[in-house]
């Protein structure tokens, strides 16, 4: 707030004005705060006045993330798509409007075809088109406020997607589905809409198709970005490393009972040199949507410095959810962040 005091011919005593408060959220570019100021009476009776009217300046800086997912081991023809909003400029600083609206706008090549459509942050899908000629998928929900924020808008245990199929007769085996591209539209408190940028994803190769029955595995070293190390705010290099792991069947009575994905230090002595040299910061455990409707019951077992006795994490855990946590010494605190919202306390096994 600022005065500005003109013309002043006597001493001023004291200046008292009020505020109210106004929830920011709410606010876009049709906000206008009035304020009306008024001194005391002069010697001749007359009461100055004076008002002023401000307009909110903003932004609606928001950008889309989208991503990629097969089973590994498959043929690489049904490929699900995630989508998410992230804010460009959430630091104090910034100008940016929350946005009340989000609207993702995917357009399909002609052959493909949508197998599934989900969302369990709410909003509604639609489809437009056919395969023949290319469908258009969009998602859109309003009435639910997103950003400034740090974190994205779908949580980590939440998923905004589709599936689509490639057919064989379209897309032959060995070329790459084309690169598919999603829209982001974004709307503020008043619904207006504003057009945003585009986010692209391509999926792998097409491969043969499974006969019989077939169990993969793959391990990655690669953020989604696709660098393999991120600079953290203590300015030690973290790496992320992935393990895909999957039962694929063409026999539809071979039904797989039991599922031990493992990657530890008694492994081999090049895992166990691995473990030797890596703190384990967090874990994530994602579920495709196979499994996600499923709904079955899984464990997550890990072992410590302290012994090689496996230990169990939670109960009652079920695939129908992914799991983010993180591993912190026994009074840490802070670690919860970027939707990795589950802790397990560790003791203290080093000086």
């Amino acid at each position: 707030m600022q005065l500005a005091l003109r013309d002043l011919t006597e001493g001023i005593s004291a200046i008292v004005f009020t505020v109210t408060q106004v929830d920011t959220a709410v606010m876009d570019a049709s906000t206008v705060f009035d304020t009306t100021i008024t001194a005391t009476a002069t010697s001749s009776g007359i009461v100055p006045t004076d008002s002023a009217s401000t307009r909110v300046v903003g932004d609606l800086s928001y950008r889309p993330v989208k991503a990629h997912s097969t089973v590994i081991g498959s043929s690489n023809r049904d490929v699900t798509y995630t989508f998410d909003v992230v804010t460009n400029d959430a630091t104090q600083t910034g100008q940016t409007f929350t946005s009340w609206g989000q609207r993702f706008t995917d357009k399909l090549p002609a052959g493909a075809v949508v197998t599934d459509s989900f969302s369990t942050i709410g909003g509604t899908w639609t489809t437009s088109g056919d395969p023949a000629t290319g469908q258009t998928m969009t998602w859109e929900r309003t009435g639910t406020a997103y950003g400034p924020s740090t974190v994205s808008m779908v949580p980590g245990n939440q998923r905004v997607g589709i599936t689509v199929h490639y057919p064989a007769d379209a897309f032959p085996e060995g070329s790459r589905p084309p690169t598919n591209t999603v829209h982001l539209d974004v709307s503020d408190h008043s619904g207006q809409w504003e057009s945003r940028t585009n986010a692209q994803t391509q999926g792998p190769a097409f491969g043969p198709g499974t006969n019989g029955q077939q169990v993969a595995i793959e391990t990655n070293a690669h953020f989604a970005t696709g660098q393999d190390t991120a600079l953290w705010g203590n300015a030690q290099w973290l790496a992320q490393y992935g393990v895909k792991a999957s039962y694929l069947s063409s026999a539809d009575n071979e039904a797989l009972n039991t599922m031990v994905v493992e990657n530890s230090s008694a492994l081999d002595a090049d895992t166990a040199v691995f473990f030797e040299h890596s703190d384990i910061r967090r874990l994530a455990v994602l579920f495709n949507p196979t499994l996600k409707a499923a709904n079955v019951p899984y464990s997550v077992e890990y072992t410590t410095t302290a012994g090689s006795q496996w230990k169990t994490y939670g109960t009652g855990l079920t695939t129908a959810n992914d799991l983010r946590m993180n591993f912190v010494p026994q009074g840490s605190t802070g670690w919860s962040s970027d939707n990795y919202n589950l802790t397990q306390f560790l003791p203290w096994a080093r000086p």
